[in-house]
């Protein structure tokens, strides 16, 4: 075999279940090819910088990363705006996993529109004094 056929024969894209209790089922997040992966980097390319992603953004994530234990997507693209209509909170916990997935999950994070300033429990710096003290 050449170095070619093993290199596009490696099965390089591990998966992951989720649990989506809220949907009744068990879903699996792979890492994306490297064509999803640009196909993202469209999406956040298209943000003017420092504006928050467009509200499609996390459904959009989804689209692009659920998928099923064969690692076939589950959903199209054109299935986003559907997804923009389930829960919310859901749609975004779903997103999350994926891009963290991806190794890019801080980055979505601040683009979703979350707050990105420290909260207490990640902060790793303090100049208060120990509890324990």
């Amino acid at each position: 075999m050449s170095l070619k056929d093993l290199i596009l024969a490696a099965p390089d894209l591990p998966l992951n279940p989720i649990e989506v209790g809220e949907w009744g089922v068990t879903a699996f997040v792979r890492q994306f090819t490297g064509f999803e992966r640009e196909e993202l980097v469209g999406l956040l390319a298209s943000t003017p910088q420092g504006e928050v992603a467009p509200p499609t953004f996390a459904a959009r994530v989804v689209a692009l990363g659920l998928c099923d234990d064969a690692g076939t997507r589950v959903f199209a693209m054109d299935d986003a705006a559907a997804l923009g209509g389930k829960n919310g909170r859901v749609v975004e916990r779903v997103a999350s996993e994926i891009l963290l997935v991806n190794g890019i999950g801080t980055v979505a994070e601040a683009d979703m529109g979350k707050d990105s300033a420290p909260t207490p429990s990640s902060s790793t710096t303090t100049s208060s004094p120990s509890a324990s003290a």
